[in-house]
């Protein structure tokens, strides 16, 4: 069964960054690329006024639509899907209808506020896609990426974003960063009235986990970066010397085979300067075939 990847298309420079993202992975995977663009349904006042007029509207947001997707000049997009309703409803359920192994949607440049707003196609998908959602902001480049790293801290959703991380860098020839943040505990040690110094032991025991799961990778060249801070805003800031794209597991609670975004998943999305690949919970849904046929 092959890999599906879906993209979803508007016109913006986020959605084509993100068309042109999902034909760099797909090459690399051989996956079918489908863009998808979503028309608004009829407001519900047409129906008020006649059936001629909904059914007029309906036609002309078709017929722009088909419009839109005829128009976009992507070598490597293999089918154009014409839909409508709610972007993220829809887009969510195309995946389903299609097994997709990918969801690929643009972002928003806004200075100073954070890129996922409430209600935005990306903010509805990451809480509930069937599948791993890439968030591409505009002006990203339609390269496969060099340096694919991964947001990790030994817990199982990292280990699933570095394996999924893994095999995107030995079909793209990529080099693997791990970039692992250690959260001090010292807080905690206080509010709980301890004045033991325990930092330093749990420090090096963190860095010795980072430094096991990069000795596990021996397909491709990887190295790791140990950064202090919260991780969100530490590893945002890792990602702007030279990764192309970040990958990361969804740790927040939801159903299983979903994508559920947490705090720092969505700091990530809002403020990486590159691309970020969000992984589901489960460990059934991602990029590989065995997973794509895991539910036939």
């Amino acid at each position: 069964m092959s890999l599906v990847y879906i993209a979803g298309y508007d016109g913006s420079d986020g959605s084509r960054a993100a068309v042109d993202a999902a034909i760099a992975l797909a090459r690399a995977e051989g996956a079918k690329v489908i863009a998808a663009h979503v028309h608004a349904q009829v407001p519900p006042m047409y129906a008020d006024v006649g059936m001629a007029a909904g059914v007029e509207l309906y036609q002309e947001l078709r017929r722009q639509g088909e419009i839109l997707l005829e128009a976009l000049d992507a070598e490597g997009v293999d089918e154009r899907v014409l839909l409508s309703g709610d972007p993220a409803h829809a887009l969510h359920d195309l995946a389903v209808d299609r097994g997709a192994n990918l969801l690929a949607v643009g972002l928003t440049h806004r200075e100073g506020l954070d890129r996922l707003v409430a209600g935005s196609v990306a903010a509805g998908l990451l809480h509930g896609a069937p599948c791993p959602v890439l968030t591409v902001p505009p002006g990203t480049t339609d390269a496969p990426p060099k340096v694919i790293a991964v947001a990790y801290d030994g817990r199982p959703e990292a280990t699933r974003a570095l394996e999924s991380a893994t095999r995107l860098a030995v079909a793209l020839g990529s080099e693997l960063q791990l970039l692992a943040c250690f959260e001090s505990p010292a807080l905690a040690v206080s509010a709980l009235g301890g004045g033991l110094d325990v930092e330093p032991d749990l420090q090096d025991a963190f860095s010795r986990v980072v430094q096991d799961a990069a000795g596990g990778v021996v397909a491709v060249p990887v190295s790791t970066k140990l950064l202090d801070g919260a991780p969100g805003p530490a590893i945002a800031e890792a990602t702007k010397e030279g990764v192309e794209l970040l990958v990361t597991g969804s740790r927040a609670y939801g159903p299983l085979r979903s994508v559920i975004v947490g705090s720092v998943s969505r700091h990530l999305v809002d403020h990486a300067s590159c691309p970020v690949l969000v992984i589901p919970r489960s460990a059934e849904a991602d990029l590989d075939r065995d997973s794509a046929s895991a539910d036939e």
